[in-house]
């Protein structure tokens, strides 16, 4: 019987010394824990503060670099659309300046051809004109001829008797 009642109270014995060193411990183990989670919970949520305000920094300068170069794009964009309205101006202007010139030389082609128009029949009425003077040059020589020779005639019968009353009379 010893070995009954021995066995069970050597073993409650030791587990009450265990146990005894537990509690004992346990409280201060458990307020350490506990503790050491607050400091890691502490830890933790510094971190991610941290990590937080870090994250918002980068997200900030993200933006700024997103925004500078959207801006930057926008000025670029910007520049080449009006250098090209400045082409499409430019090349607008040059058609009508073509067209107009286009048109001021079908206008002066007309005007020539009015003009050699103009010409030649200053030039046909120059020629009649220059015939017409030729004409009356010789036609003026031809009539002081006859004249001459009318007259000559008249004298030679003013000189004859007898036709002298004649030509008085006609006279």
């Amino acid at each position: 019987m010893k070995s009954y009642v021995l066995l069970p109270l050597v073993a409650v014995i030791v587990f009450g010394a265990i146990y005894w060193n537990f509690e004992r411990n346990y409280e201060a183990q458990a307020a350490e824990a506990r503790q050491q989670a607050r400091i890691e919970k502490e830890n933790k949520l510094k971190a991610e503060a941290e990590a937080r305000t870090k994250g918002v920094e980068e997200a900030l300068q993200l933006q700024a670099r997103r925004k500078k170069a959207r801006e930057e794009r926008d000025a670029r964009e910007k520049s080449q659309k009006e250098a090209r309205q400045a082409a499409i101006d430019a090349r607008d202007k040059v058609h009508r300046d073509v067209e107009k010139t286009v048109r001021q030389i079908d206008r002066l082609k007309k005007e020539i051809a009015e003009g050699k128009k103009v010409l030649a029949g200053i030039e046909s009425e120059y020629k009649a004109t220059l015939a017409e003077q030729v004409f009356l040059k010789d036609y003026i020589a031809q009539a002081e001829t006859n004249l001459r020779d009318l007259e000559a005639v008249i004298t030679r019968l003013s000189q004859t008797p007898a036709a002298a009353p004649a030509v008085a009379q006609k006279q």
